[in-house]
Formats: structure tokens, C-alpha cells, sequence
């Protein structure tokens, strides 16, 4: 009698007791039944304590010390005056189910950041029970959040679902808070239109900033929709082209050079910013532009950096317009022709380019959310569809 009250005082569930405890090296196995001599009737709301039957349900809960536990919970049938039968009802565990409700929490959060069927194997339940733990709360949890109350700047970028497919999702995220507001499965024009729209008016006319890559579906509906918003097209993104001019520079004298050994595993000392170059890398760097033959590609190497120091500056839009414009005129002048067909995507993108230093937002922290995105997928070992990538991410990222 003793050991049953210590027991139920360490399981901690209110509304039962336990009458016997069956230990061994692995779970423990406790018999339990209600506290209450009498329920209330779900029909008339009157008192019952008349029992028609009784019947046992198999129940697993939270370990203890690392070992499993199990309940054989008794349930009892009423039949109340009023001629209603039914069954006690239990606020620990959900109808028909066999897990108590505090044991599908924990496997929901084992779940966030482990694959559901590695729960499912540590725990020795089911992998359809977990997953459907899983759908189910993180589908609760989602919608019981207010993300887009308060959201003034947002960034827009995509991830691959499935990689080599094409099979685009859009990612939207807070760029003040870093949390993700929705993963959306197209990425067009006319459905984001109509997708910022249904929020409303309201909604629309509080986006102050809207940061996306140069994706012109992006940056054409952000105009459309939010009025008084600053698009400002990525400066990742934006320096992606510049350094598309570098690599394509490398490409060019290793094509014209093809037997020079110093030219060979270049790309990355070209590519790095310069304060991030090791020894060995900047002494690479240093073999190659001391010679005559290499003068164009050490222009090219300097333009650049030029351009990045410009951008790094706590320049307002109109002191770096004209610094940029300089920029230009001395690529033209020295003929660095690796810049020339970037030079014209700039001058395509310019406003929302130049939109950057006010304020100097960018999707940096959507790059390193979409870092994590890629763990999620690499978990799933390519099965993995939209709703669970979906729900998953909004859960595991917020």
C-alpha cells in the first residue's frame, strides 16, 4: 500500500492511483484506476456512480530513470438514470489513444531536430503514431501563432525541395526577428500577388522594407504590393553576379594560359575576400599578379574588391551613386571586359540595388536559414514532401 502511494506520487497523473507495480530491468508496468467513485453524465449532467462494466486499456507513458512505463489503466462504463451509457473519460489521455498526452509532447519535441524515424526507432512506437504526433502538433502550433501581426520587413528567397527538379519552395522570413512566416509552394508573379493581398489592406500598407534575390518575380510584386515599402534586392545575390565576372575572368586565362601551373586551383583564392585569405592563398595570389601576362586578371581582382569596399562603406544612396558610377567608368577605361555584361545588370536593377545603403538590409539571414533547410532535407534521405517539409521548418526554425 505504501509502495502504490510513493508510485502514484511519482507518475504525478491527478486523476488515477496506482493499486500494483510490476518492475523489471527495462519498463515498469503499473496497474491504475480512477481516484473518483462517481463521474458526471455527459447527457443529463447529473451525478453517476452505477458501473455496467469495466475494461482495461494499455497505455504508454514517460520513462522513469530510463525505463519504459506502462499503464493497464481501469476503465469503468456508467449507466446514469437518465438511460445514457458511457464511458469515464480521462484528462491525461486522449480517446482510443495509447499514448498519454504528455508522452505524445515529449515525442513532438524529440521530433524537432531528429527524423521521425529515428523517434520512432529509440522509442519503440510506432513510426505512423509518431508522425501523425508530429502532423498534428506542429499543425496546432503553427496556427496558434500571430507571426504577421507586427511584421514591417520581410525577405523573400527559394530553396530546391528535391534537388536536380527544379522544385522550387519560397521561403518568407522576418528580417528583424529571423523567423520564418511560411514556406509557399509557387513562386510566380501572380501567386504572391494574390497571396500578400489576402492578408489585407492593412498588412500590405505596413511592410516598410521587402528584401529579395533578383528573381524579377519578387521584386516586380513587392512593387505591386507593398506601396509604401523599400524593395532592396539582395546584396548577396547582387555580388553573385559581380563574382560570376571574377570566376569568368579565371576561366579565361586558364583557357588562354592552359599549361600554367600557377593558375591551376586558383578559384577560391579569387573568389575570397581578401582579409579572409590564408598564407598560402595570398602568396598564390601573389605569384600570379607579379607577372606581366596576368595584369588583366589582377585588374579585374582589384575592381572588384573595389566594389566590395564601396558596398561595406556606411555610404548613403547618394554618396555611393556616384562612387559606383566612378567604379564603372574606370572598368570601362581599363577595358575589364569580364565586368562589362555585369555593369549592364546594374544598370537594369539599379534603384533597387542602390536601396541597399538605406538602410543596409539584406537576406543573410534567410542564406543561413536556408543552411539550416538543407539538414532538414538531408535528415528525410529524399522523402520528403511539401507539408512535411513545411511543418517541420516552421516549427524547427522559429
Amino acid at each position: 500500500m505504501i509502495a502504490s502511494k510513493i508510485f502514484t506520487q511519482i507518475l504525478g497523473l491527478k486523476e488515477i492511483e496506482v493499486v500494483f507495480v510490476e518492475m523489471s530491468s527495462t519498463h515498469y508496468h503499473f496497474r491504475v484506476r480512477s481516484i473518483f467513485a462517481e463521474t458526471i453524465c455527459p447527457k443529463c449532467g447529473k451525478k453517476c456512480s452505477k458501473v455496467k462494466s469495466y475494461h482495461n486499456r494499455k497505455i504508454r507513458d514517460l520513462p522513469i530513470s530510463g525505463k519504459k512505463v506502462y499503464l493497464d489503466l481501469e476503465v469503468r462504463q456508467f449507466e446514469c438514470d437518465c438511460g445514457n451509457f458511457y464511458t469515464e473519460p480521462f484528462q491525461f489521455v486522449r480517446s482510443y489513444k495509447r499514448l498519454t498526452i504528455r508522452y505524445e509532447d515529449y515525442l513532438y519535441y524529440r521530433c524537432k531536430g531528429a527524423e521521425v524515424k529515428y523517434v520512432s526507432t529509440k522509442e519503440e512506437v510506432d513510426w505512423k503514431t509518431v508522425n501523425e504526433i508530429f502532423t498534428t502538433l506542429s499543425t496546432k502550433e503553427i496556427l496558434t501563432r500571430s507571426s504577421w501581426k507586427d511584421v514591417t520587413h520581410i525577405a523573400l528567397d527559394e530553396i530546391a525541395l528535391r534537388k536536380g527538379h527544379k522544385n522550387y519552395v519560397v521561403v518568407v522570413l522576418d528580417l528583424l526577428t529571423g523567423h520564418i512566416l511560411d514556406i509557399l509552394k509557387q513562386r510566380d508573379k501572380a501567386f504572391l500577388v494574390k497571396y500578400f493581398q489576402d492578408k489585407g489592406e492593412d498588412f500590405c500598407n505596413q511592410i516598410k522594407v521587402f528584401s529579395s534575390d533578383m528573381w524579377k518575380a519578387y521584386l516586380n510584386c513587392a512593387k505591386e504590393v507593398f506601396s509604401n515599402a523599400i524593395v532592396v534586392a539582395d546584396r548577396f545575390h547582387f555580388f553573385g553576379k559581380c563574382q560570376e565576372g571574377m570566376n569568368h575572368a579565371r576561366n579565361s586565362f586558364r583557357k588562354t594560359f592552359p599549361k600554367s601551373d600557377e593558375l591551376k586551383k586558383l578559384k577560391y583564392a579569387l573568389l575570397k575576400d581578401p582579409e579572409n585569405l590564408s598564407d598560402k592563398q595570398q602568396k598564390q595570389l601573389n605569384k600570379v599578379f607579379e607577372k606581366k601576362q596576368y595584369h588583366l586578371l589582377r585588374l579585374t581582382w582589384d575592381a572588384r574588391n573595389l566594389l566590395r569596399d564601396i558596398f561595406n562603406c556606411p555610404y548613403t544612396i547618394k554618396e555611393a551613386e556616384p562612387l559606383i558610377e566612378e567604379w564603372i567608368e574606370n572598368v570601362k577605361k581599363f577595358k575589364i571586359r569580364y565586368f562589362f555584361k555585369f555593369i549592364d545588370f546594374y544598370r537594369e536593377w539599379k534603384t533597387v540595388i542602390l536601396n541597399y545603403f538605406d538602410g543596409r538590409f539584406s537576406t543573410g539571414k534567410l542564406e543561413g536559414t536556408n543552411n539550416k533547410l538543407k539538414l532538414i532535407k538531408r535528415r528525410a534521405y529524399g522523402f520528403l514532401d511539401f507539408e512535411s517539409f513545411k511543418a517541420r521548418a516552421m516549427v524547427e526554425f522559429y
